[in-house]
């Protein structure tokens, strides 16, 4: 499951495993300014998250996407206000 957990971040979905430790360093993924124009990004929060069940999520390999200065439009803007997480699965055992 993959969604952006604005209200209450950690709802009850039953047993889980959630991606903390899946992205390497802080791992934030919100907010950039509404309109896109931000020079300077300014992702603060980690509200987009992956939980999965019956498989794991391989600790460290899993990406952001959107974040860096170089993923930005050719006019500037970035592409969203949050950064995308690509997750790494690996078959639980």
């Amino acid at each position: 499951m993959l969604d952006d957990f604005c209200p209450d971040p950690f709802p009850d979905y039953g047993p889980q495993q959630d991606d903390r430790g899946a992205v390497p360093g802080p791992g934030y993924t919100c907010c950039q300014a509404g309109d896109l124009t931000n020079p300077v990004s300014q992702l603060y929060e980690r509200i987009d998250i992956v939980f999965t069940r019956n498989i794991a999520l391989a600790t460290g390999q899993s990406i952001l996407i959107g974040d860096t200065p170089a993923e930005r439009t050719p006019s500037g803007l970035w592409p969203s206000d949050h950064a995308g997480v690509v997750p790494r699965l690996e078959s639980a055992p």
